[in-house]
């Protein structure tokens, strides 16, 4: 897979359907929230 280089906070479309939040931390990189936003409005 392609590695992205990412901030805290930062977000990341990674598809049309999907946000996904990554946190850096102690543990490593977490993803703390994936959102699913088909069929919602823009």
């Amino acid at each position: 897979g392609e590695k992205i280089e990412i901030g805290k906070d930062d977000f990341i479309f990674v598809e049309p359907s999907e946000l996904h939040q990554f946190q850096a931390g102690e543990d490593g990189m977490s993803i703390i929230c994936v959102v699913p936003n088909e069929g919602q409005p823009s």
